[in-house]
């Protein structure tokens, strides 16, 4: 994912892409940021710095970083999340929402954290909006415990919804607000799972949330889109 910072021209902030880092077939994926800037006199793109970075490095058994969403936040610092697959809920291996925010400057971590419950939960997609919250888009794995186990409705439908949640800036290690939704159709048991991959916020504060959906389709087979 590229993404475009030079919203306000003045401050001529480049761009930005994230992914992931796959070095072998035996090494683990680390997430991936690489920040460049275009040259005033060349026209070219310059790579100001680029590097990998692991979720919560030294806590659980980390595996598979990967990063997929990147926003800019209004202190000009870079906000992105991901996924990760660790043992940092429960023990068990399984993948976590995974939050980061660098420093447009150097690089530098200025918060890793993951958050999730003992199912896959995911994220996709980050904005600030307009009270300046980071705002993370993704899906929930099919178990409603840890951080999931304050998020208000009953249990999960099916293997998973889509999860919204909330971080205050002035205290990035916890969720101030969460929310999950899903699709229509009663898909109470089996592997169907619904979803978001992006979020927008209009000029009124409302969010706009997409994604795919199995439980939108009355047989639950086939993916359908879902806003």
């Amino acid at each position: 994912v590229v993404v475009d910072l030079d919203d306000n021209e003045a401050t001529n902030d480049g761009w930005v892409a994230v992914g992931e880092s796959f070095t072998s077939p035996t090494a683990k994926r680390q997430g991936l940021i690489v920040y460049f800037k275009e040259d005033d006199f060349t026209g070219d793109l310059d790579v100001e710095w680029a590097f990998t970075y692991e979720a919560n490095p030294g806590t659980g058994s980390n595996q598979n970083d990967i990063l997929y969403g990147v926003a800019q936040s209004s202190d000009h610092n870079i906000i992105v999340c991901g996924t990760t697959k660790s043992t940092e809920y429960g023990g068990v291996l399984n993948k976590n929402a995974w939050f980061l925010k660098v420093d447009i400057d150097n690089g530098q971590e200025l918060a890793n954290e993951e958050f999730g419950g003992s199912g896959d939960d995911e994220a996709f997609d980050i904005i600030e909006d307009l009270n300046g919250d980071y705002v993370i888009a993704g899906g929930t794995g099919d178990t409603k415990d840890g951080d999931l186990s304050t998020c208000p409705g009953g249990a999960i439908n099916a293997a998973g919804e889509y999860w919204v949640f909330a971080i205050d800036p002035t205290n990035m290690d916890e969720i101030e607000w969460q929310r999950k939704f899903h699709g229509d159709s009663d898909c109470s048991t089996g592997s169907w799972n619904d979803y978001a991959r992006q979020i927008i916020v209009d000029h009124e504060g409302y969010y706009a949330v997409a994604g795919y959906c199995l439980n939108c389709e009355a047989n639950c087979v086939e993916m359908q889109s879902m806003i």
